[in-house]
């Protein structure tokens, strides 16, 4: 997996819900994760459609996320948060571009 704590926030909407969380990593074949507020509740199995990942001096990617498992972590500045493991959906170009930017960003 490849791993960018600066990544920006991506903008999550379930129903009237909307949230910010942030990819923390995402590998080649479109598997990565998002970390977000403890308070919010996903569960395994749950698609998360038509989520924005901004990306600098680009315009959004808009994905599908599949959640597929959760883990309760604690951030570096003591708050909780939960780690959630997902498949990212769409075109083709969308997930290939986001990875590319990830790895760009890693490089730099």
């Amino acid at each position: 997996m490849l791993i960018h704590p600066n990544f920006d926030p991506v903008a999550i909407s379930l129903g009237p819900i909307a949230f910010d969380a942030k990819v923390v990593d995402i590998s080649l074949n479109g598997i990565g994760a998002i970390v977000y507020d403890a308070n919010i509740h996903l569960e395994p199995g749950m698609l998360l459609r038509r989520t924005r990942i901004i990306r600098p001096q680009s315009r959004p990617a808009v994905v599908d996320l599949e959640v597929r498992h959760l883990s309760r972590i604690t951030l570096p500045d003591g708050r909780a948060a939960t780690r959630a493991g997902c498949r990212f959906i769409g075109a083709a170009a969308e997930i290939e571009s986001l990875i590319r930017f990830f790895v760009t960003e890693l490089d730099a």
